[in-house]
């Protein structure tokens, strides 16, 4: 697997880990339970090289901190807006798998305005 590097952003209850390469229309990897951004690492080098992508690990998962003792979905759907928002992204396709796919349906439904595809 090839290797990306990690970068961190914080926010009020959540240091979130993320890696971002490349230009161009933006795409960020959502992972399923248990995962991690690092199973996105050989896409986002390969298959999606004309892209600028991010991969997160979202809360409780990855390199991602926060002190939370239960996750929600909704609570991480959530976690990416308020990411998008402090990266200054106004407009993002979404890849979600397994429970990344779900909270990409909620990102969708509640801020369609910010989630192209």
């Amino acid at each position: 697997m090839n290797s990306l590097p990690t970068q961190y952003l914080d926010l009020p209850d959540l240091r979130i880990a993320y890696c971002e390469t490349g230009s161009g229309a933006t795409i960020i990897f959502l992972h399923g339970n248990s995962e991690s951004k690092r199973i996105f690492a050989d896409y986002q080098l390969k298959d999606f090289a004309d892209f600028h992508t991010i991969a997160l690990d979202s809360r409780g998962h990855g390199q991602s901190q926060s002190r939370d003792l239960a996750l929600t979905i909704p609570q991480m759907s959530r976690d990416v807006i308020h990411f998008c928002e402090a990266k200054g992204i106004q407009k993002t396709h979404l890849v979600g798998y397994s429970d990344g796919g779900n909270i990409a349906l909620l990102l969708a439904k509640h801020a369609p305005q910010l989630f192209d595809r």
